[in-house]
């Protein structure tokens, strides 16, 4: 969204909002967890796949996903990819 604006492809006030609905919307439907310092060992191991085309962000979401034995959602075909390549569940939005 910050990208956008200073790009001046959206307006701040559109921004504003869309963080406030991002924002609302993560309060009803998820739970926020803290990163353990296993977690941030594994996306480095992760990264260090070279046959994996992951980033550092994915590298860690995919991690604590693993670590809390939970499904990683994205709308990223290629981290889906990744993350089944590594074992994660995955489900592709």
């Amino acid at each position: 969204m910050a990208r956008l604006v200073r790009m001046n492809e959206i307006e701040r006030s559109h921004a504003q909002a869309a963080f406030g609905d991002f924002d609302a919307w993560t309060t009803r439907m998820t739970t926020r967890v803290d990163l353990e310092p296993n977690d941030i060992r594994i996306a480095q191991f992760f990264l260090r796949r070279i046959d994996l085309n992951l980033r550092a962000p994915d590298a860690l979401h995919i991690a604590a996903a693993m670590s809390l034995d939970s499904k990683l959602l994205t709308f990223d075909d290629k981290m889906a990819a990744c993350a089944e390549a590594l074992g994660c569940k995955v489900s592709a939005a």
